[in-house]
C-alpha cells in the first residue's frame, strides 16, 4: 500500500516525509477507522483512503512530529471514516426493488462494495499516461528499482531519470486528485 501512495508524491523529499508519517501514524489512523467501522475491510479502506488525501496534501505538513500534525491526521481520518459512514447509511435506505432502477456506472452500492475501487481509480489515472511515465513509475514502485538502474535501462543520464520520474508523478498526483474532486 505504501509504494501505491508514493506515487502520488511528486519528489523525494515529501516521499521520505510521507514515509515517515505513514510509519508513525498507521496504527493511530486505523485504530480510528477501527471506531467507525467493525468489518476489516472498512477499517482498511478508511485508513487507505486517510493516507491518499494525507499524501494528496504532504505539502502542508511542516513538522510531522508536531501536535499540529497529529490534529491533521485525525481530522482528515474522522472526515474520511464519517463520509464512508454517511454513503453506507444512504445506501441502506434504498429500496430493493429500487436498485434496478440505478444505472450501473452511477450505483454507489457497487462503488462502495468493490474493495477494488482505490485500485480502479489508480488504474485509470495510469492509463492516462504516457508509455514512458507508466514505465518509469512501474520500475521505480512495482519493480523497487533504482534511479540509477531506471537510467540503465532506458539508456539515459541519472539527473534525466529523476526529472522523468518526477514529471510522471506529478502527473500521476494531478490526475488522481481530478479524479478524486470528479466523484
Amino acid at each position: 500500500m505504501l509504494n501505491l501512495l508514493l506515487m502520488t508524491i511528486p519528489n523525494s523529499e515529501e516521499e521520505k516525509k510521507f514515509s515517515l508519517i505513514y510509519n508513525k501514524y498507521y496504527k493511530y489512523v486505523y485504530g480510528i477507522a477501527s471506531k467507525y467501522f467493525d468489518n476489516k475491510m472498512d477499517k482498511e479502506d478508511a485508513t487507505y483512503t486517510s493516507f491518499l488525501r494525507i499524501a494528496l496534501n504532504i505539502s502542508k505538513i511542516k513538522d510531522i512530529y508536531s501536535d499540529e500534525t497529529y490534529g491533521f491526521i485525525a481530522v482528515v481520518t474522522k472526515n474520511i471514516c464519517i463520509t464512508m459512514v454517511n454513503k453506507k447509511n444512504r445506501i441502506k435506505e434504498v429500496l430493493v426493488e429500487d436498485v434496478s432502477d440505478i444505472p450501473d456506472e452511477n450505483n454507489d452500492f457497487e462503488r462502495i462494495e468493490n474493495e477494488g475501487y482505490l485500485l480502479t481509480t489508480y488504474e485509470k489515472c495510469l492509463k492516462k499516461l504516457t508509455k514512458k511515465q507508466y514505465e518509469i513509475l512501474y520500475l521505480r514502485y512495482v519493480n523497487d528499482l533504482s534511479i540509477k538502474e531506471i537510467a540503465n535501462i532506458f539508456s539515459i543520464n541519472e539527473n534525466t531519470s529523476k526529472q522523468r520520474l518526477h514529471y510522471a508523478k506529478n502527473k500521476l498526483s494531478t490526475l488522481i486528485k481530478e479524479e478524486i474532486e470528479n466523484e
